[in-house]
């Protein structure tokens, strides 16, 4: 590399390091909300809790990588202009051809480092992944129950508890649904019980005390018999206490696996989309790193104002339109509406397409189309229109400000500070949930589909998830608004001018 290349790669490092760790460690805090649960109140061990930890990160990084390049080339390259050293990049005969070796290098190495984690990593973990939560709830089925939650993972049993003592393993407030007699269905209420765990032999025992059972005489639908109880025990028979239940779903599987499990469907006419969907994925994921560094050093060299808080913001914006353009057009693959190939390589090809618009018309430096120059006039003569009661509103503004000072808090100063800050606050805020939410559909998209829930109930779903998201990021935005308040006034030498000002 020459110095101008070392220069470049050396500046894009910064950025990618600390996006990927904001970015990993946002979508991390739900993961690690739920640890602190079963580690605290559940009994965990520690060690399990941690490899769980370990384990849940790959998936992460798969998505976070390409995410990084985009927030570092994005940065790097709007701070190379607002320094105006864009301009004397070229005012050197630098032209944005030789700044593109750079951005590529980092492409290529990112995504040789997504290839590796998606393609042979992640369906190790993940399968690791499972596995350790089967055998968790192997051994301590209270940790597959939840209060205040009707409980359907046990067979032809729907279990309700009313609160439960994770030290004790003790259930308070204990009512169950029996089925697994079809004609005569039961209920079972009770006071208390707890659970007999046997791993050996794997069988979980749930013990109830001072409790009834409720049947439907069978013939006699119009009545039940109650029968009272001081203990009873119940074999909660799960799916997940069968080694069989562990088995190798789409993204655990190899590419070479994926295309054995299709071309098998196919041979017994069922539907081998999603299998197909999953391959694609593998390719597509990856090589979102050269598509986000084309279309994030056009876009970074434009971004003059805002430094890097107007990249952050358009980091998150291309983000989110790409998860969107994935998840749809995976939803629509897999459903047999598109071509597998279409519908994970959909946002691809289309940011992709951007990306080389963007980079020519800014390299070719053309002059402006028609279609410009009309949008041009149309927002001139605007402009114009307003500019004429410019005087007008500047002395009504005056006076609204005159009637108001008395109420104003703090000084300039203090005004100045917090108003950049809850700028900046409001874009990371919305950046860290935006990303939650990413990933949040990552997670239930599956389910999502399965059930055929609609577009629209997908979304309120998805929605209601904003609060949670909220309460988790708001004190991690704090910290980053104050990092990026600060650091954007020593950029630009205000805080320089504030010390002079004593």
């Amino acid at each position: 590399m020459k110095i101008i290349d070392r220069y470049i790669f050396k500046e894009l490092l910064g950025p990618f390091f600390l996006g990927l760790f904001v970015f990993t460690f946002v979508m991390l805090t739900n993961v690690l909300v739920k640890l602190m649960d079963l580690f605290i109140t559940k009994g965990v061990d520690f060690m399990t809790t941690l490899s769980i930890l370990g384990l849940s990160i790959p998936f992460l990084l798969v998505m976070t990588i390409p995410m990084s390049v985009l927030l570092a080339v994005l940065i790097a390259f709007s701070r190379f202009s607002s320094d105006s050293e864009i301009t004397a990049f070229k005012a050197s005969g630098i032209s944005i051809h030789r700044m593109v070796p750079s951005v590529l290098v980092l492409a290529l190495l990112t995504y040789i480092l997504t290839s590796v984690v998606y393609i042979g990593i992640l369906p190790v973990t993940n399968l690791k992944l499972k596995q350790l939560r089967f055998d968790v709830l192997r051994t301590r089925a209270s940790v597959g129950i939840k209060p205040h939650v009707f409980n359907t993972e046990f067979i032809h049993l729907m279990i309700y508890v009313n609160d439960i003592i994770y030290d004790k393993g003790q259930m308070q407030g204990v009512f169950i649904a029996d089925n697994r007699n079809d004609e005569q269905p039961s209920v079972i209420v009770a006071e208390n019980g707890y659970e007999i765990s046997d791993p050996e032999k794997k069988r979980v025992t749930l013990r109830l005390k001072d409790g009834c059972t409720h049947e439907i005489v069978k013939g006699r639908q119009n009545r039940y018999s109650m029968t009272p109880f001081k203990t009873m025990d119940l074999n909660l028979d799960m799916l997940i206490l069968d080694n069989a239940a562990v088995t190798k779903s789409d993204r655990e599987m190899t590419i070479k696996e994926l295309l054995e499990t299709a071309r098998s469907n196919e041979k017994k006419g069922k539907d081998s989309n999603r299998q197909w969907v999953e391959i694609w994925k593998k390719t597509a994921l990856p090589f979102a790193c050269f598509v986000f560094a084309i279309l994030a050093l056009p876009l970074g060299i434009t971004t003059r104002r805002g430094g890097k808080s107007a990249a952050f913001a358009t980091a998150i914006g291309l983000i989110l339109l790409y998860y969107i353009l994935l998840t749809g057009g995976t939803g629509l693959a897999e459903k047999g509406k598109i071509y597998p190939f279409w519908g994970a390589w959909l946002p691809n090809i289309a940011l992709g397409l951007l990306a080389v618009y963007l980079y020519m018309r800014h390299a070719k430096e053309s002059p402006e189309t028609f279609i410009k120059r009309k949008i041009s006039l149309l927002l001139l003569t605007v402009y114009e229109s307003i500019v004429t009661n410019k005087e007008k509103r500047q002395t009504e503004r005056k006076k609204r400000i005159d009637a108001l000072r008395h109420i104003q808090l703090g000084r300039i100063l203090d005004r100045y500070i917090g108003k950049q800050f809850l700028v900046i606050f409001a874009y990371v805020l919305s950046a860290l949930v935006t990303i939650s939410l990413i990933v949040h559909t990552f997670e239930k998209i599956d389910n999502l589909i399965e059930y055929n829930a609609s577009i629209f109930d997908s979304l309120i779903a998805i929605g209601f998830k904003m609060p949670y998201f909220g309460y988790l990021a708001i004190h991690f935005a704090s910290l980053v608004a104050t990092i990026l308040t600060i650091g954007s006034f020593n950029r630009t030498s205000e805080l320089i001018a504030m010390k002079a000002s004593g």
